[in-house]
């Protein structure tokens, strides 16, 4: 049996401290290498075949023989469906650092690079001279690196098969945006999907899915009030009236034109509004997974810089666990 290897070549980027984490996805184990500086992410694999198609890959590669005839479309169709394994858990990963550590960063560009392919693990071939898909590396720029909680805590939620809630990549999109309008937008779409998927995980119940999916959704202070009480046993943090405020400012916007000098939404309301919309979900966050001391960490200075966004006594009641935990 030959193998097939698919990620960076050898010694093309040279890392020299990193943090590793091990990924499965689609049976394949993953090898994911970040750097400590954050500016290079590597992801690497191997997958077995069987001897015909290794003798037909290493005379094309090597020999430069012709492929068989109808064999070409195999070895793509193969070297693809590793690719996109390698895709998927990289931009996972990412999406778990972005959230986790606070990181925002630009996705478009981590979704640039080359993959490459090899079964000897010496002579490697450019995976885009075979047919034009996404890529299996990705570089960023951060002006910090990964600690050793961090690390864990990543390699923890990896090995639970955790992703972000989606409703942070709105959130994120928020957080870019220079047109409060769209910051607005985002962050109302971020609190509607966010209690959303919180339901949906912490019932894991397709029942309860179903529901979200075909009826008509209740205002987003009910939800995030009695229904969530339900669920968590308490509302959530924040003042119901600047969840109702910012989803009736999202709803005036919908149906009106406003003209961007027309409109009546200045930046310390949306710094305040994205602030109650980062506590929010990291309550729902922390109520499905509580050993994420990282998340934590973040919530509590927030917590306290946002006092006046929080109901009375919220933030007590939350020292109080911590400190008997």
């Amino acid at each position: 049996m030959g193998s097939q290897i698919i990620g960076l070549p050898e010694g093309s980027k040279e890392i020299i401290s990193n943090r590793e984490f091990l990924v499965n996805d689609d049976g394949l184990d993953i090898r994911i290498v970040v750097s400590e500086d954050l500016k290079q992410i590597e992801a690497k694999t191997e997958f077995q075949i069987n001897d015909d198609l290794h003798h037909i890959i290493h005379s094309h590669l090597f020999i430069h023989e012709p492929i068989v005839e109808g064999r070409q479309e195999q070895i793509n169709k193969d070297i693809a469906k590793v690719q996109r394994s390698l895709i998927q858990a990289i931009n996972k990963l990412v999406d778990l650092m972005a959230f986790i550590t606070g990181y925002i960063f630009w996705v478009d560009n981590l979704r640039q690079g080359n993959c490459f392919c090899s079964f000897d693990k010496e002579h490697w071939q450019d995976v885009k001279k075979r047919q034009q898909t996404g890529t299996g590396s990705a570089e960023w720029k951060t002006i910090t690196s990964l600690n050793e909680h961090e690390e864990k805590t990543l390699q923890i939620h990896i090995d639970k098969k955790i992703e972000p809630f989606l409703a942070t990549h709105h959130l994120f999109k928020a957080i870019k945006e220079t047109d409060s309008r769209h910051q607005l937008m985002n962050l109302a779409l971020a609190l509607d999907l966010g209690i959303k998927e919180y339901l949906v995980r912490k019932k894991s119940d397709p029942e309860i899915e179903v529901l979200i999916k075909k009826l008509p959704s209740p205002p987003l202070d009910r939800l995030y009030g009695e229904v969530l009480e339900c669920f968590a046993g308490e509302k959530t943090p924040v003042k119901m009236s600047i969840i109702k405020e910012l989803t009736d400012n999202r709803n005036r916007l919908i149906h009106t034109v406003i003209k961007p000098d027309q409109q009546n939404l200045d930046s310390h309301n949306i710094k305040e509004y994205r602030a109650a919309t980062e506590i929010t979900l990291y309550h729902l966050w922390l109520d499905l997974y509580p050993y994420d001391e990282i998340i934590t960490l973040r919530y509590k200075p927030l917590l306290e810089q946002y006092k006046h966004l929080l109901r009375k006594d919220y933030f007590k009641k939350f020292i109080s666990k911590l400190e008997n935990n």
